[in-house]
């Protein structure tokens, strides 16, 4: 038992990723259990996340499992080597997505292949994204909304998109509009560009 927790620390420190995630919690293992279990577990879930393993039953196994704590990290595994459909995707994107951590959300909208889903999934996935890319890549992406948009509300939906970056890319940035200019950075998660402006205010 006293090998395995010194292993369990050197495993979520090492592998890469790690430093943006939370700290990882692991149940309070039952001394009567199997230790044989437990390392298989801990070495299968370093695989999954080293992608050196890529089957749907790997992932499956270790959510059921009792020992790890840490399902929340397998979800984009589970997501792509499963083959959800793209009902399954769309309800997951439009109903659970957004109550998620943003390094989760984060995490598994980049690890979604556009190609492989039907447009309306095509189009929400895009829509999701706008709110991890930079303002200079918005506007391709919001081309490809708008392309995948097929009904009035779904048009105007993408149009409106458009003009909030065409407005973006116009604003002048001056001393009475530097801070709101700051807020709206940072809410669009343009930490470092927002950072930037408030320094300006401070000094």
């Amino acid at each position: 038992m006293k090998t395995i927790i010194p292993f369990l620390i050197l495993l979520i420190t090492s592998c890469s990723g790690f430093n943006h995630l939370p700290n990882l919690k692991f149940e309070k293992l039952n001394e009567k259990k199997d230790l044989s279990e437990l390392e298989e577990n801990i070495i299968l879930f370093s695989q999954i996340l080293e992608g050196r393993v890529k089957n749907c039953s790997s992932v499956q196994k270790l959510q059921a499992s009792e020992d790890v704590y840490a399902k929340s990290l397998l979800k984009h595994y589970e997501i792509s080597l499963c083959n959800w459909s793209d009902d399954k995707l769309y309800s997951f994107l439009t109903e659970k997505f957004d109550s998620l951590p943003y390094w989760q959300q984060r995490k598994i909208i980049f690890s979604l292949e556009n190609d492989k889903y039907q447009k309306s999934v095509r189009r929400l996935i895009n829509i999701k994204k706008i709110d991890f890319i930079s303002s200079e890549k918005r506007e391709s992406i919001i081309q490809d909304i708008l392309k995948l948009s097929v009904s009035p509300k779904e048009i105007m939906e993408a149009k409106s998109l458009v003009e909030e970056t065409s407005e973006d890319k116009v604003k002048v940035v001056t001393r009475f509009n530097i801070f709101s200019v700051a807020e709206d950075l940072y809410r669009k998660r343009e930490f470092e560009k927002a950072r930037e402006y408030y320094d300006i205010v401070i000094e």
